[in-house]
């Protein structure tokens, strides 16, 4: 059974709710520090490149990109998490305060760092390494106690409740089972999920595993929508929640809850950097799914504000010139066109200067790149911030 479409009207319907919607945001919170350079030579000292500093950006990662994102949609959003008494943790502050979301959920545990994930790539988003700064054991005590009683004061007039499980720490059984007592209230739970806390989710709404935790959850293939449905009903039945909801990539995604399933189909784009994006789906089911692939913040970012856009029309455009929406180290650069003999508008994706055609023939897509490149340079220096 493929489920109904949901049509223009309907998808800006549901957007148009977001406005002043409180929304409670729980999980594991981090930065993500991307140090770009240029690569030149391999060190003489070991094989490896040596990666000329050229520039730094920070982004909200984890369950703090989840509250970046509903803030993005107009949404009010409390964040609840962890963060260490370090300059990871002031400088993750300073982002969610410019992005209005609030974090007097945030509680300090000064035995840990503040989740911080570096990645050193180069200036065209080749990632040469990444360093973690984490310390992933589960909070206890008197930390435990606060993030559930921050829970109790600033989930009591939430109409929604989502958590972002990375792992991390702060995500517990009686953190859990705190928001379930909300759900009681009216609101529905929501989780993107790690395997391992798979027993810490019973009594959630929605959880939403990709295909391959699906498939380790329920040591089940999935590759065709009939053991998408088989894996669904085994996974809700061990989770313990009322519906789930398999993120398939390009085979788009499959609900299953007591009273209806099926499939929902999405729409392919090609993307070249890959790096989270099951945080988009668990935060809003959008109008037209989006795979549950691992795409950077920016590329997130990147995909509602050009969904948002009002000349956005689902890859078609009246137009006899392509105009497209394009996000780079942090800027959205508009109407910047292909050569002319490309007649299909597109979207382009990507994480600092790593930018990708989602749609067009492959020998003008590496044209459109260093055409969006000079754009988005160009933006950059006018520092016309979205």
């Amino acid at each position: 059974m493929t489920l109904p479409p949901i049509d223009a009207r309907r998808a800006r319907d549901l957007i148009a709710r977001f406005p002043g919607l409180p929304v409670l945001v729980a999980g594991d919170v981090m930065i993500d520090r991307f140090i770009v350079g240029r690569v030149t030579r391999i060190s003489p000292e070991a094989p490896v490149p040596v990666v000329h500093f050229q520039t730094e950006h920070v982004r909200l990662g984890g369950a703090a990109n989840v509250a970046h994102n509903i803030a993005a949609l107009g949404g009010a959003v409390s964040l609840i998490g962890v963060v260490g008494s370090d300059a990871a943790g002031a400088r993750l502050r300073e982002q969610l305060a410019a992005t209005g979301v609030t974090a007097d959920g945030l509680v300090e545990d000064r035995s840990r760092p503040t989740t911080e994930k570096v990645r050193i790539v180069t200036e065209r988003n080749q990632q040469v390494a990444r360093v973690d700064y984490e310390r992933d054991a589960d909070v206890d005590g008197g930390i435990e106690r606060q993030i559930v009683a921050r829970i109790g004061r600033l989930g009591a007039g939430a109409k929604v409740l989502l958590v972002s499980d990375y792992l991390k720490g702060a995500v517990t059984r009686p953190i859990i089972e705190a928001l379930v007592e909300l759900k009681a209230a009216g609101a529905p739970l929501i989780v993107d999920p790690k395997i391992p806390h798979l027993a810490c989710y019973a009594g959630a709404t929605l959880v939403t595993p990709n295909h391959h935790e699906a498939e380790t959850a329920t040591h089940r293939r999935i590759r065709t929508d009939d053991e998408a449905r088989e894996a669904a009903r085994d996974f809700r039945a061990r989770a313990a929640c009322d519906a789930v909801l398999i993120t398939r990539g390009e085979h788009g995604m499959w609900l299953s809850d007591a009273t209806v399933e099926g499939a929902i189909p999405a729409v392919a784009r090609e993307v070249s950097d890959v790096t989270g994006a099951g945080d988009t789906v668990a935060r809003s089911r959008p109008a037209r799914p989006w795979p549950k692939r691992r795409s950077s913040p920016i590329t997130r970012r990147a995909l509602w504000s050009a969904s948002s856009g009002p000349r956005h029309s689902h890859g078609k455009s009246s137009r006899t010139r392509s105009k497209f929406w394009v996000l780079g180290s942090g800027f959205l650069v508009p109407e910047v066109p292909l050569p002319r003999e490309h007649h299909r508008t597109a979207v382009f994706v990507g994480g600092g200067d790593d930018l990708c055609v989602a749609d067009g023939p492959a020998r003008l897509r590496d044209r459109g790149r260093a055409r969006l490149r000079d754009g988005v340079q160009a933006v950059a220096k006018r520092k016309e911030r979205i």
